[in-house]
């Protein structure tokens, strides 16, 4: 999951109408894109977006090998951190079989992910304001 802190990248729904065409029809175009859920910091809901891998990566992708800049601006890799957020939220899937790979999110993974961030929400790890 990665943060947008300073409200740079995506944000609203404008954003998610917009991006996934200029990630789509980029010249060149990325070889890879992968699924993942977009929580934006004035969205009313969360989308599945198309997160672009880095040019020049050929095999599956790893968290370091996204291009997550178009949804949220990179801070830092948040993984059982307890500080409390605001913006945006980039949330992706990573296998339990391969270490470190990947894979698409499915609109199935998102009732997962939206529990999950319903959860942080309600015990403030997570605010909406």
């Amino acid at each position: 999951m990665s943060q947008n802190f300073e409200c740079a990248g995506a944000s609203n729904r404008d954003d998610v109408k917009f991006l996934p065409s200029e990630i789509r029809y980029r010249k060149p175009p990325f070889i890879q894109l992968i699924k993942g859920i977009f929580y934006g910091g004035q969205c009313h809901r969360p989308f599945l977006v198309p997160i672009p891998v880095k040019d020049g990566i050929d095999s599956p992708p790893t968290l370091d090998d996204l291009d997550i800049n178009y949804w949220v601006k990179q801070m830092s890799r948040m993984t059982g951190s307890k500080e409390t957020f605001h913006g945006s939220i980039l949330v992706v899937k990573q296998t339990r079989h391969v270490p470190n790979l990947i894979v698409n999110m499915t609109k199935q993974d998102q009732l997962v992910a939206n529990f999950l961030i319903s959860s942080a929400l309600h015990y403030h790890i997570l605010t909406d304001v």
